[in-house]
């Protein structure tokens, strides 16, 4: 292994989800791609050693001249970046786009040079940025499994939701090889959502040393979700993330 291989940040990336049967609300390819934009130039600049390897892998075939010429123009760390395009954006029907994003990550462990040489992968939404991503690195230890934040809303609601937000995840390469390549053929008409099935994949490994389902700290996105054009920036999400944040302190056993 190279020197200085721990982490890559692998960002998956969909600017035209056009192929895809499922209607998203943030679907105009110029608007996604300014996103896109912006998730790369936080990733090239955030001033953290630790992140300076960065495959960027994209499904829906579309042109990534821009990003490249915004790497070559914007990347003051000289970190390493490495583009992979597809055209996969296709998931079997009656599941959701999930499966196309789990299906870049199996490709990405086939293409990229930079996955293959690192330890660990930090798995993000192109479209988010995570100002808080080097607090969470500083809370790891050296050597661990995985570290996902896990939801668990059966306090909340009477239609308890239990699933692993996906916008920012973090595994060792060795773990996702043996326990995580092609899950998303598991993906039914029962489990229709990645969320739920890395739940349940997960969460099977609670108590063993170097399994974090539970992240100390939060990470919270900045940007819009793809889905419904949720602002993750606006005031309410603001002080959702605030109780959050203070719940995990007070009552780390809620899963909220």
């Amino acid at each position: 292994m190279l020197p200085n291989s721990k982490y890559v940040v692998v960002i998956s990336a969909c600017i035209d989800p056009s192929n895809g049967s499922i209607q998203v609300s943030r679907s105009d390819p110029s608007i996604r791609l300014q996103d896109y934009m912006s998730g790369l130039h936080f990733w090239l600049n955030i001033p953290d050693r630790r992140l300076d390897k960065i495959v960027f892998i994209e499904n829906s075939g579309y042109p990534l001249d821009a990003l490249q010429k915004l790497t070559h123009v914007s990347n003051p760390l000289n970190k390493q970046v490495e583009f992979i395009s597809l055209c996969c954006n296709d998931y079997p029907e009656g599941v959701h786009y999930g499966y196309a994003e789990l299906n870049m990550i199996d490709e990405a462990f086939t293409l990229s040079k930079l996955l293959n040489q690192s330890s660990y992968l930090i798995k993000a939404t192109g479209r988010l940025t995570f100002p808080n991503i080097s607090r969470l690195l500083d809370r790891l230890k050296d050597d661990f499994l995985f570290a996902v934040d896990c939801r668990n809303n059966a306090i909340l609601t009477p239609s308890p939701q239990v699933f692993t937000t996906t916008q920012l995840m973090i595994f060792s390469t060795a773990f996702y090889r043996k326990h995580l390549l092609n899950i998303k053929n598991e993906l039914s008409k029962d489990m229709i959502c990645i969320e739920t099935l890395l739940y349940n994949k997960l969460i099977i490994f609670q108590g063993e040393k170097g399994a974090i389902l539970r992240w100390q700290v939060n990470v919270d996105p900045s940007g819009y979700s793809s889905g419904w054009s949720k602002n993750y920036d606006s005031p309410k999400q603001k002080t959702i993330n605030k109780a959050r944040a203070i719940c995990r302190i007070l009552f780390p056993n809620w899963w909220v």
